[in-house]
C-alpha cells in the first residue's frame, strides 16, 4: 500500500480493511484463548495447587514482545548502530494506541528511552512442576473432561500469550500507518494534527472517493467544530466506570472497585502519575500512577520504576501480563475513586503479598 498511486484517504481505507480482517479479528480470537488460560492458571493457585511462584515463573518464561524490545535496547546501548534496527521493528508503538496526538516510539525516541542504563536480561529459572504438581493437574483436567495433559496445557498457555502480545503488536502497525497517512493529509489540506484527534474515522472513510481538497477540509472542519462543542459538554457529565442499566446514566454509586495484585513483593515509594510529562527519566525509582495502558506504554518498563498502579486493566490485561513476567510490584485496576485519592497523595505503599496499599502522605 505503501508503493501504490493512492490518495492518503484511499490508502487509510484499505488499510482499515486491512487492520480488521488480518489484525484485530485474529487478535480477538487469540486475546480470549489467552483470557482462558490466564484465568485457569490463576484458579490453580486459588486451589492452591500452584504457588505464587509457580505462576510468576511460568510468565518470566513466555518469550514476548517486552523481552525482545529490551534485549534490542541494551544494544542500542552497546552500539549506536542498533537504533535504526530497533526504530524499523518498534518505531510504530505510541502510548495511547489510538490517539493520533500521541508521538510514536520513532518520533520521540530521545524523549522516551533519555539517559537509559540498562542491565543484560538476567537468566530465568526454567519453569518446570514437581511430580506431585503434575498428578494433580492431570486429575483436574481428566475430571472436567479436558483432552490434554500438565505438559500440553502449559505448552498452550505459553503459546496463547506470546501470540496474544504479538498480534496486538502487529495490528497496531496498521494504526500507525493510518496516523501517518492522516498527518500527510492534514498537512496538504492545512488541518493541525489537534484537530484530527475530534474526528471520527467512520465518517472519514466516508470521504475515501473525494479528492477535492477544498470540500474535504470544509467537510473535515465542520466535523472538527462539532466534536469540540460536544465534547465539552460530554466533559460535564460525570459517568461510572461500568454500565450495567440506563439507570446508571442518573444515579451512581460510589463504590470500591477489587484491584488486582501482581506479584508477591512489598515496595514503598514516591507516586509519579504519567500526566503531562516531558521528561521521562523522573519515572525512575519512582511507582508509576497511570489511567489506563497499552503496548505504547512498555517504553515505561525501560526505566526503573518501583511499582505500577492503574485505575483500569483486570487480571488479564496488557499490564498485569507485563509486571507478572518482569516481577513488578502492581495494583491493576484500582477504580476511579482510589486512582484519584492515590493522585492526590505523595507516597504509597503496596503490600502484593497481603492484597493491600497504604497512602504515607
Amino acid at each position: 500500500l505503501k508503493k501504490r498511486n493512492l490518495s492518503e484517504l484511499q490508502k487509510i481505507f484499505f488499510l482499515i480493511n486491512d487492520c480488521k480482517n488480518y489484525g484485530t479479528l485474529p487478535f480477538a480470537g487469540l486475546a480470549r484463548i489467552a483470557f482462558i488460560y490466564t484465568k485457569l492458571i490463576r484458579t490453580l493457585v486459588e486451589k492452591k495447587i500452584l504457588s505464587q511462584l509457580d505462576m510468576e515463573n511460568f510468565y518470566e518464561n513466555c518469550e514476548t514482545i517486552t523481552k525482545d524490545m529490551s534485549r534490542q535496547l541494551y544494544k542500542i546501548g552497546k552500539n549506536k548502530n542498533e537504533k535504526e534496527k530497533f526504530l524499523n521493528k518498534f518505531g510504530h508503538l505510541r502510548p495511547s494506541t489510538y490517539s493520533i496526538n500521541s508521538k510514536n516510539y520513532r518520533e520521540n525516541f530521545s524523549k522516551y528511552f533519555k539517559n537509559l542504563h540498562l542491565a543484560k536480561s538476567k537468566k530465568v529459572k526454567k519453569f518446570k512442576l514437581s511430580k506431585s504438581k503434575n498428578l494433580k493437574i492431570n486429575k483436574l483436567l481428566v475430571k472436567h473432561g479436558l483432552n490434554t495433559n500438565t505438559q500440553n496445557f502449559f505448552s498452550e498457555a505459553k503459546k496463547s500469550i506470546q501470540l496474544r502480545e504479538y498480534s496486538k503488536f502487529i495490528f497496531s502497525k496498521s494504526i500507525n500507518e493510518i496516523f501517518v497517512n492522516l498527518i500527510k493529509l492534514s498537512k496538504e489540506i492545512k488541518i493541525s494534527r489537534e484537530d484530527l484527534e475530534y474526528l471520527s474515522i467512520k465518517n472519514l472513510i466516508n470521504y475515501y472517493s473525494n479528492l477535492n481538497s477544498k470540500k474535504l477540509k470544509v467537510m473535515l472542519m465542520d466535523e472538527i467544530k462539532k466534536n469540540k462543542k460536544e465534547e465539552r459538554i460530554m466533559n460535564l457529565l460525570s459517568m461510572p466506570d461500568f454500565l450495567s442499566g440506563i439507570k446508571d446514566l442518573y444515579i451512581q454509586k460510589d463504590s470500591t472497585k477489587v484491584a488486582n495484585y501482581i506479584s508477591e513483593n512489598i515496595v514503598t515509594g514516591n507516586i509519579l502519575e504519567m500526566k503531562n510529562i516531558e521528561n521521562y527519566t523522573k519515572l525512575d525509582n519512582k511507582i508509576v500512577l497511570l489511567k489506563n495502558a497499552d503496548p505504547g506504554y512498555d517504553f515505561i518498563f525501560s526505566r526503573k520504576i518501583k511499582g505500577l498502579i492503574t485505575c483500569y486493566g483486570g487480571a488479564n490485561s496488557h499490564m498485569s501480563i507485563r509486571c507478572l513476567e518482569l516481577d513488578i510490584p502492581a495494583i491493576i485496576g484500582v477504580g476511579l475513586k482510589a486512582y484519584n485519592e492515590l493522585s492526590n497523595s505523595n507516597s504509597v505503599e503496596i503490600n502484593c503479598k497481603q492484597n493491600f496499599y497504604k497512602k504515607i502522605n
